[in-house]
């Protein structure tokens, strides 16, 4: 009997999310809603999870450690039990579409979608966001059984869609960042291979950022950033081993190791080497 494959070449592997996003949501109650005064003055808990979308006039929810803002178009997730007020202006009023709902995935959803990322996603989205939010108000205008099957399943695509715009942008953004630590890791090299062949020229912080196409400060940046010490630390340390190894080897003088090194002071040569061995230039052999 032939073996069965268990994945075509053009399929596609689906991405693995939590057993719980495959229940629809339950939907308690939807509709229009003018805000009450009171629930801009007093904190107040919802025993279900709350889609704000506003409609007219602008909010700022007010929750433990967030303040979320929204305007006309925009949309807010509160998760269920969340103690927060409702802060808008009064005298205009605030007009909204809510969906107070229970969801056997709110855990795992919260855990993958803060509540920052989804208001920033629905704000940046808008377009992608609107047409659900239209599709779930007309879903439950006749209040049957089929409505409100299709008004959760409209709810489950909304949120589903967020969720994966969430995630997509996560990923991308990590595959920046790897991106940019590659970049840093490369430019790191190339600058230390860059002072390795020159450090005997006098160099320029302009002349390293010049070589390798960048910008001077974020040379500098990059070596602190890679090696906890500044680019010119570097260099010193390089050229004080040199001239160390110079010394040593008995093949130069003072003068002589500090212009191999790449410094036109002798005398200031002398400086820089005894604060970096502790010792005379000329003690190196005695030192030892």
């Amino acid at each position: 009997m032939p073996r069965l494959k268990h994945t075509a070449p053009n399929h596609t592997v689906l991405a693995v999310m939590p057993a719980s996003f495959h229940v629809l949501p339950v939907i308690h109650s939807m509709g229009a809603t003018i805000f009450d005064a009171i629930w801009a003055r007093q904190a107040h808990p919802s025993p279900t999870i709350e889609l704000i979308h506003v409609v007219h006039g602008h909010v700022k929810v007010h929750l433990k450690g967030a303040v979320l803002q929204a305007g006309p178009g925009d949309t807010i997730l509160v998760p269920g039990h969340t103690i927060h007020r409702d802060e808008f202006d009064l005298a205009k009023g605030l007009e909204t579409y809510m969906v107070h709902f229970h969801w056997e995935a709110e855990a795992d959803y919260f855990r993958a979608v803060t509540i920052r990322q989804f208001c920033k996603y629905c704000a940046q989205h808008r377009v992608e966001i609107m047409p659900w939010i239209e599709k779930l108000r007309a879903s439950h205008r006749q209040h049957t059984s089929v409505d409100i099957w299709l008004a959760q399943a409209c709810l489950s695509l909304l949120l589903g869609s967020v969720y994966q715009g969430v995630n997509v942008a996560r990923k991308e953004s990590a595959r920046h960042k790897d991106y940019g630590l590659r970049r840093r890791k490369k430019l790191f090299e190339q600058a230390r291979t860059w002072i390795g062949e020159h450090y005997r020229e006098p160099i320029t912080l302009d002349a390293i950022a010049h070589a390798l196409k960048i910008s001077p400060y974020y040379l500098s940046h990059i070596f602190s950033r890679e090696s906890n010490f500044t680019l010119f630390a570097y260099l010193t340390s390089l050229r004080m081993q040199k001239a160390k190894l110079l010394l040593q080897q008995a093949t130069h003088n003072v003068s002589e190791a500090a212009y191999a090194v790449g410094f036109n002071d002798p005398n200031y040569f002398s400086r820089v080497f005894r604060r970096y061995f502790n010792f005379a230039p000329r003690d190196v052999r005695t030192a030892e």
